[in-house]
């Protein structure tokens, strides 16, 4: 594997209460994938992906509400070449926003 065709993300479990799951895809995009973000070199993977959920989805995590998974390595899926490194972390939704009610 080479160094820089590897992208590391924290990506987010989100459950809401009825068992729907939170999944995103970016524009032009052919895949739906958890909500994340690249890690900044200086980040802990659990900082990246509450500012990702902030800025991205004005979904607001707290430490508190996130439990460590695990790591999941793939083949990127909209990066030609790349190889994608991702930090899952369950995010509580219980006093959040029902995110997926639609």
């Amino acid at each position: 594997m080479i160094a820089d065709k590897v992208i590391r993300i924290a990506a987010a479990i989100m459950i809401n209460t009825e068992g729907r799951v939170l999944l995103v895809r970016k524009r032009g995009t052919r895949y739906f994938m958890q909500p994340g973000g690249k890690i900044e070199s200086t980040e802990r993977p659990v900082a990246a992906l509450i500012r990702e959920l902030k800025e991205e989805l004005q979904i607001n995590v707290t430490e508190q509400d996130t439990q460590y998974v695990g790591q999941f390595t793939d083949t990127a899926a909209n990066e030609p070449g790349h190889t994608l490194i991702a930090d899952n972390i369950h995010c509580s939704c219980t006093h959040h926003n029902d995110y997926a009610s639609g």
